[in-house]
């Protein structure tokens, strides 16, 4: 006599709203990392203050804001993520990992940017340079850094979004 083997499913009443439990332990760990970010930066700027003035002490200007917007950035597209997941809207997938892409290359960025301001602002002010740096070079040094950094984070978005960017560079060698 044979037997048969019969599953039956019996519905967790919790499993439906585990994407919530998902979204929130995701923003716990991201609110996690901001905090240990945040005394990170502090710390590494209370010890430059002791000691000699250099850009650690703008360690703080110069990571915090991108830092902070990224990990926003990064909330976001997980709490989208998921919930397209949940609700099973397949054409988000690809668009939100380029955001999220796009994201971090706008704040690496920006914090270089941020960074050259600072290196801008220390080389023109500071009167313990020993040999005096004409204005008008690091003026025009750093318009030209800026740009660079632009154009190369522009070639990168749209590299991510699928752009062909060869075609771009090769008519920027022509010009």
């Amino acid at each position: 006599m044979e037997t048969e083997h019969v599953n039956i499913l019996v519905p967790i009443p919790m499993a439906d709203h585990l994407w919530i439990l998902e979204i929130l332990i995701g923003l716990g760990v991201l609110m996690l990392i901001n905090y240990l970010f945040k005394k990170v930066v502090k710390h590494v700027r209370q010890r430059s203050l002791s000691k000699t003035h250099d850009w650690r002490e703008k360690l703080d200007y110069i990571l915090f804001l991108p830092v902070h917007i990224l990990l926003w950035i990064l909330g976001v597209i997980l709490v989208l993520e998921v919930t397209a997941r949940r609700f099973e809207f397949s054409f988000f997938h690809g668009y939100l990992s380029a955001f999220r892409a796009t994201g971090f290359v706008c704040m690496i960025g920006w914090m270089i940017l941020r960074w050259k301001r600072e290196l801008h602002h220390s080389l023109l002010h500071n009167d313990r340079n020993i040999k005096k740096i004409d204005a008008n070079f690091v003026h025009v040094l750093g318009k030209i850094m800026t740009v660079v950094v632009m154009l190369i984070a522009g070639m990168i978005i749209l590299q991510l979004w699928g752009l062909d960017i060869v075609p771009l560079i090769a008519f920027g060698g022509i010009g």
